[in-house]
């Protein structure tokens, strides 16, 4: 079983089900393939996430140990996404998913072949052999007419990521002129699509990158935060963690070139984290380029906290909007074999250029095709889920936002930044889909 690789199989999975999948990595060790498993293969004291990283490179083959944690697990999506953008299309079949439980599994891997170990039978094992033995023929790819290709829940990565080529040229522009960024996007338009095609991007480059989110474990404390990005357990105090944090900036410099700091959903560490953590980071901006993602502007969190923001005149603003005209078509594109010209027109009369709504109706549409059901059954599920979006978007405006989306019931063009920024109107005053103009014409608000 020679080979170029160190390791034959690199086992991505969740800590939640390690036991299951220590009992896999055993088996295959001793059916004579030589596995990275976790932790083991990690020295005392390396740099964890440089460890997976170097672990994905030298592996042959990545397996995708799917389940639910798994896919709410911030590690497994690190080796996920380093796979997926490393061979989007998986040309090289050097990533194999498999199935553990009845987990809802992303649009963006539906079209991959996956093989089903919930039951761990004899059959399953022997295709698992057969397919990870060097030379093997690799898995069929599912065909496109049996799995739907929108996903309004998941982070379009890798092939699926399309479009955004002025906001990813002006972020690259900025990180390459040492300008830090923050990154301002409302809910559900595609920020943590663009994060993560943007950290791949400077990652090529040679840069050293570190994702995170507000929403992850690091979100639970400074500690955790530097310890996720430094990959060494941090001090529970905040000025022993920001020194750690400061030390792993000035260790990772690449070629004069500064790591970088990706920070999703920066509110909630904004509210829940010690003011003095951030002041710290902003000091560190010299050593360190931070994008700080967030669905308002960071001096407009900090004053509802009464303070000032410690990042002022210093990030790069980049506001994300509704989707250029290439990120639209190429999704319908795809779909030709599933949806009707009909469909097509209906998707892009209701749901305009906004990628959350364009995937809600392109998935109901194509779940109705592929499965011959009603389409106004599928319009009507649509509506439902749409409708509880504006509810939520509705109690976060301001009055001066309610007005004016009134006024487009009366087929007047609306001049409002704020609604244009968050991607409820066009450039031209415009509702960006008739389902918005649908919802405010039934009297809901």
């Amino acid at each position: 079983m020679s080979t170029p690789f160190d390791w034959d199989v690199f086992l991505s999975h969740s800590s939640v089900d390690k036991p299951r999948v220590a009992r896999l990595a055993e088996r295959l060790e001793r059916a004579g393939f030589r596995v990275w498993f976790d932790r083991p293969n990690i020295d005392s004291g390396e740099d964890i996430v440089t460890a997976i990283e170097q672990g994905l490179e030298r592996s042959r083959v990545l397996v995708l140990c799917m389940t639910k944690a798994a896919f709410e697990s911030e590690w497994v999506r690190l080796e996920r996404n380093t796979a997926t953008f490393r061979d989007p299309a998986n040309h090289d079949r050097r990533f194999l998913p498999l199935r553990l439980d009845d987990c809802q599994i992303p649009a963006t891997l539906r079209r991959l072949k996956y093989i089903d170990w919930r039951a761990e039978s004899d059959s399953a094992w022997q295709q698992l052999l057969a397919t990870l033995q060097p030379g093997a023929a690799p898995l069929p790819e599912v065909p496109r007419d049996e799995w739907n290709p929108f996903d309004p829940y998941t982070p379009a990565l890798g092939s699926s990521f399309v479009g955004r080529t002025d906001e990813l040229r002006r972020m690259q522009q900025a990180m390459e002129t040492g300008h830090s960024l923050s990154v301002v996007g409302d809910w559900r338009i595609g920020k943590t699509s663009l994060l993560a095609a943007f950290a791949e991007r400077i990652r090529a480059a040679g840069r050293v990158v570190r994702q995170l989110s507000g929403e992850g474990p690091e979100g639970g404390s400074v500690s955790q935060f530097v310890t996720q990005v430094t990959g060494r357990p941090a001090p529970e105090e905040t000025e022993a963690a920001a020194d750690q944090l400061s030390e792993w900036a000035a260790a990772n410099a690449r070629g004069g070139m500064r790591p970088v700091l990706i920070v999703d959903e920066v509110e909630r560490l904004v509210v829940e984290f010690p003011p003095r953590f951030f002041e710290r980071i902003r000091g560190m901006l010299e050593r360190v380029i931070v994008a700080l993602c967030s669905s308002r502007e960071l001096d407009l969190i900090y004053e509802k906290r009464g303070l000032t923001s410690p990042f002022s005149n210093r990030l790069r603003l980049e506001r994300i909007g509704l989707l250029d005209e290439l990120a639209v078509e190429l999704p319908l594109q795809w779909s030709t074999n599933i949806l009707t010209a009909e469909d097509m027109s209906a998707l892009r009369e209701w749901a305009g250029h906004h990628p959350y709504f364009l995937q809600l109706y392109g998935h109901e549409l194509a779940d109705a095709r592929l499965h011959q059901t009603s389409t106004e059954a599928a319009f009507d599920r649509f509506y439902s889920a749409a409708a509880a979006r504006f509810r939520e978007l509705w109690r976060v405006l301001t009055e001066r936002d309610h007005e004016n989306l009134r006024k487009l019931t009366s087929d007047i063009p609306v001049t409002s930044r704020s609604l244009r920024t968050r991607g409820l109107l066009t450039a031209d005053g415009k509702p960006f889909g008739r389902i918005l103009l649908e919802w405010l014409n039934e009297g809901q608000p």
